[in-house]
């Protein structure tokens, strides 16, 4: 049975040099998806590449399937995915929520094939990545699926909230409740208590914003921004809504926004869009040129599906930035300009005045170049997907880092990386100004953090990158926090990174693999023997082996039958001395 797929508004596809925020209506859950998609599998991630076409660039990514679940997908074939971002000599097309890989992770995808080729079902909502942590998998939706605006559904259908999940518990549950549909779907039982927080992708300071709106960091070099609005459709009070709004944004952020008043733009919408060349043009030629936001009411070319009552999508935000960059902070910037937010019909009517306001003020953000901040993680904030929430701390930090002054470490980078047994740490700084030392601290789940080290600081007015050594990093993932202290004893957040460390390097090897006889061999790398037993999981997680008696399992060859196994995908977990391991093998 195959299912209509949900609202899926990706806007700004037609222009290579703007972006815009995603909304989507999300499936009710994920057997529905499962249902809907013409193929699931576990697949893992090789480097990205570009491919030029006769208009643009486009950045593709080839994917290996580790275990197929649903489809025509074999395993260990190789299929190419595309993001939805790419480039032309006049700048970038940036799209929020779009999925861009970490080349060597896995990833549980969920596919539809198009006669150009696969697409995920939803852009990166429903991409979760295997994570290993506490000797078991864990399947974690990635970082881009949490900022995205979630629209209700049009049939009134409270949607299964995203989760982490042990995932052979939710591969099993999804190939066996697709064979019964009328057995109703509660993915509960297959959710995690893992306690792992929001991933961290390399971004500068401070922790928690989103400075990436579609492909590439950029930001206005000035504030000193005219914003104008669009008499068409515009209510009644529109002028005292923009008075406040503009007074709010330049109070709470220190910007130099200036209510311009009204324009009279009539927008070109074969394009299914308020914005293109002749966009461009109108502020170019009529407003302040590139220094230009225009405010649109009434969703003039219908970009929007209308409001169901008060549900559905109130605004759209975003801008244009050129392949022209700036530096500021020690980061390097593209240059953004002409900014717009466009207003759904009815949105005045069903938000009183001050959530009203609230809803220009989320927009506008989204004209000066500011993502999404996690909901979870920073409630209240202004930025958050939901609408319609005051301007809150978090809102000020990540504003006030994007246009305020420079502070006293400007922070280029901080990177984490497992190297054997060990995490390297390294960050650069541009310059220090007053500054005492750094703060290095080490957490286990993003949230209560220990310290580690102190680094004396060189506080030098020029670039200079520094090194730390973690020698005892825990299994699975490990967050690292970055401060530093000032001379006057304040200390300052720079940063937070993430790093999945393995543990050690496998000890066993499973030879042969594929395997087409009666049995296949397990070794060992350790000198001593140890005792312990074996088990053998199918790809749905089903135990289909286990030893009765402890067998010695270092030191020599160890036997497996796998004579009544069918051909298929398989896991071997071996349990050793208070820790265990799983290898994958193919029975053909």
């Amino acid at each position: 049975m195959r299912y209509s797929l949900p609202i899926l508004l990706i806007s700004g596809l037609l222009f290579s040099y703007t972006s815009r925020a995603t909304t989507i209506s999300p499936f009710a859950n994920l057997l529905e998806l499962y249902l809907a998609s013409d193929a699931v599998a576990l697949v893992q991630s090789g480097a990205t590449y570009e491919t030029p076409t006769t208009n643009c660039t486009h950045y593709d990514c080839d994917f290996t399937v580790l275990v197929p679940l649903k489809g025509s997908l074999g395993v260990n074939q190789v299929f190419p995915l595309r993001q939805y971002s790419h480039y032309d000599d006049t700048g970038r097309l940036g799209v929020s929520g779009d999925f861009v890989p970490q080349e060597g992770h896995a990833y549980l995808v969920f596919l539809d094939q198009r006669p150009d080729g696969w697409r995920l079902m939803m852009l990166s909502y429903y991409v979760f990545e295997d994570i290993f942590s506490n000797n078991d998998h864990y399947l974690v939706p990635i970082q881009e699926s949490r900022f995205l605006n979630i629209a209700p559904r049009p049939d009134g259908t409270v949607v299964e909230q995203l989760a982490t999940y042990r995932r052979d518990a939710l591969l099993q549950m999804l190939q066996q409740q697709a064979k019964a549909t009328s057995t109703p779907w509660d993915g509960r039982p297959a959710q995690a208590t893992l306690a792992i927080a929001d991933q961290m992708s390399d971004r500068v300071l401070p922790t928690g914003c989103d400075f990436d709106l579609g492909t590439g960091t950029s930001r206005w070099q000035s504030t000193n921004i005219n914003l104008y609005y669009d008499v068409t459709n515009a209510p009644a009070d529109v002028v005292g809504r923009v008075t406040n709004v503009v007074a709010t944004l330049n109070t709470q952020y220190g910007l130099n926004l200036v209510a311009a008043g009204s324009t009279d733009f009539s927008p070109i919408c074969t394009d299914g869009s308020v914005v293109g060349q002749d966009f461009i043009n109108f502020n170019s030629t009529n407003l302040n040129g590139a220094q230009s936001i225009l405010l649109f009411f009434g969703d003039p070319c219908s970009e929007l599906t209308n409001l169901n009552g008060c549900n559905g999508v109130y605004g759209i935000g975003g801008g244009y930035n050129l392949n022209t960059t700036h530096v500021f902070k020690g980061d390097t910037w593209f240059n953004a300009t002409w900014g717009y937010a466009v207003i759904n019909n009815g949105a005045r009517e069903c938000l009183d005045a001050t959530r009203y306001e609230e809803l220009l003020e989320h927009e506008l953000t989204h004209a000066l170049r500011m993502d999404h901040v996690s909901a979870a993680s920073y409630s209240n904030n202004n930025m958050n997907p939901t609408c319609c929430n005051p301007i809150g701390d978090k809102d000020r930090e990540c504003m006030n880092y994007v246009y305020g002054a420079a502070l006293p470490v400007e922070l280029i980078s901080f990177n984490a990386k497992a190297i054997g047994d060990e995490v390297l740490l390294t960050w650069t700084t541009a310059q220090e100004i007053n500054n005492d030392y750094f703060i290095v601290e080490r957490s286990g789940d993003g949230r209560k953090f220990e310290r580690l080290a102190t680094v004396e600081a060189s506080n030098v007015l020029h670039s200079r990158t520094y090194t730390l050594t973690d020698e005892q990093p825990a299994a699975g993932v490990n967050y690292y926090r970055l401060s530093q202290a000032d001379r006057d004893g304040k200390t300052k957040e720079l940063a937070i990174r993430a790093v999945t460390y393995r543990g050690e390097v496998s000890g066993y090897t499973l030879v042969p693999n594929p395997a087409s006889g009666t049995s296949i061999i397990l070794t060992s790398r350790a000198k001593e023997p140890g005792a312990g037993s074996l088990q053998i999981f199918s790809a749905t997680g089903k135990m289909v082996y286990e030893t009765t008696d402890s067998q010695k399992l270092a030191g020599n060859r160890l036997e497996v039958p796998i004579s009544d196994l069918p051909a298929g995908i398989y896991w071997l977990k071996i349990n050793e001395s208070g820790r265990s391991e799983t290898l994958k093998f193919v029975r053909q």
